[in-house]
């Protein structure tokens, strides 16, 4: 339990650490920079997402399962791979600068730009997971706050922010972050020499990740691209308000993807022994907990969500109170679907997840478009209560569909 709740810390020094980046931009640059901003992260993520699901996502499946003795190689060889796509990355991020005019092709290329330091932490950050050791990643997280909070505060005292030196200064925090986490948790480099261990990496993570990339692109839709969508069909004010909204969700984000990054391997070895049956307890346990915390948000949102966007933000987001408490709301669906979809993942069903999320990105796209250009944010949010509310349904239908079969191959053998 210790080392879960140092978990649940770092999940929420990270995540402070994005929360007062949103806060800091919102205040200096007002509600139209801030959608600015935003857009600039749309495409980061997008690039991002391709890593997330074909490299970070499967590695706590991948890694205990095939390389439990040899992990810290395992971790050396993840890094070199998301420093070559960061690496790609930045070099269009670069070209789309140069080439570009206005100040979104600015803000876009710097963001690119910013992928190659971004990338690296983002994995850095995930490695001490692989063996338990979250105080490491703790001591990466603590760096970036420091660094993302010191390094705007200072900023904007010498010369006023804009879009793009945020956006620098956030490449630069994750740069002193990877190399924080890299000298306590030490990986080696010989795994990128293993041809044998390439080759496992490279099956194995296509295999798990193929089904997390069209779970990844599902988030994107209700995450980023409703943002992207909001910039360029309504406004670039209406992509600030709908982002600093999302902003508002990271205590149910610290809880659940903190619990999740501890968890996923300790699942998977459950699963190993005992089917998705050892794992029906800690999907209701945890269901719960997340759905607690959700509802608490929601509450507090419902009656006071103008006043909360008015002081964390400024009063020029206090109209998008309402599109905060409809967000949490959501997040009380959206808990079961992560604590089932964990034990799936865990027990070796992730093409479940990946229908679970596709249901979900085809009433995303349909209703979002649909919805979006006749009511424009209450649209928005119409659908993504539809498309949560269709993935929760799906997922769980799936598992239980998987756990029936299970019990009765046990009670049933051949």
């Amino acid at each position: 339990m210790k080392r879960a709740g140092l978990s649940v810390i770092e999940q929420a020094t990270w995540s402070l650490g994005s929360f007062a980046v949103s806060v800091l931009l919102g205040r200096s640059l007002g509600v139209d920079e801030f959608g600015l901003f935003a857009l600039a992260l749309v495409v980061l993520h997008a690039a991002g997402g391709f890593l997330n699901s074909l490299v970070l996502d499967p590695a706590p499946i991948v890694g205990p399962a095939n390389f439990d003795d040899q992990l810290h190689r395992y971790g050396g060889l993840l890094l070199m791979v998301s420093m070559a796509a960061g690496l790609l990355l930045a070099a269009i991020g670069i070209g789309t600068w140069m080439v570009g005019e206005g100040e979104i092709a600015a803000a876009i290329g710097v963001g690119m730009l910013t992928g190659l330091p971004t990338f690296v932490s983002w994995t850095a950050r995930r490695l001490p997971y692989l063996t338990s050791q979250p105080g490491h990643a703790l001591a990466g997280s603590s760096t970036y706050l420091v660094g993302t909070v010191g390094g705007l505060y200072v900023w904007d005292k010498v010369a006023q922010l804009t879009v793009p030196s945020a956006l620098l200064v956030l490449g630069l925090a994750a740069a002193a972050q990877a190399v924080c986490v890299v000298a306590l948790w030490q990986p080696t480099w010989g795994g990128v020499r293993d041809r044998s261990m390439r080759r496992i990496s490279r099956t194995q993570h296509w295999e798990y990740g193929r089904w997390f990339l069209a779970g990844e692109t599902s988030s994107w839709i209700l995450n980023s691209g409703f943002v992207g969508f909001s910039a360029a069909a309504l406004s670039l004010g209406a992509a600030g308000g709908y982002r600093s909204s999302q902003v508002l969700m990271r205590p149910y984000s610290v809880v659940h993807q903190g619990l999740g990054m501890f968890l996923l391997p300790r699942y998977t070895r459950i699963a190993l022994s005992s089917g998705l049956d050892g794992l029906v307890y800690h999907v209701r346990r945890v269901g719960i907990l997340l759905a607690l915390v959700a509802a608490a948000g929601f509450g507090i949102l419902l009656f006071w969500g103008d006043t909360v966007m008015s002081l964390v933000f400024g009063v020029e987001f206090a109209e998008y109170g309402y599109v905060a408490a409809v967000m949490a709301g959501s997040m009380i669906v959206h808990a079961w679907i992560v604590a089932t979809t964990m034990a799936l993942t865990a027990a070796g069903y992730p093409r479940d997840g990946f229908f679970g999320q596709l249901s979900s990105a085809i009433v995303s796209i349909i209703a979002g478009l649909a919805l979006g250009l006749s009511f424009g944010l209450t649209g928005l949010l119409v659908a993504m209560w539809l498309a949560v509310t269709t993935r929760a349904i799906v997922i769980q239908v799936l598992f239980r569909i998987r756990h029936r079969a299970e019990l009765r191959s046990a009670a049933y053998p051949k």
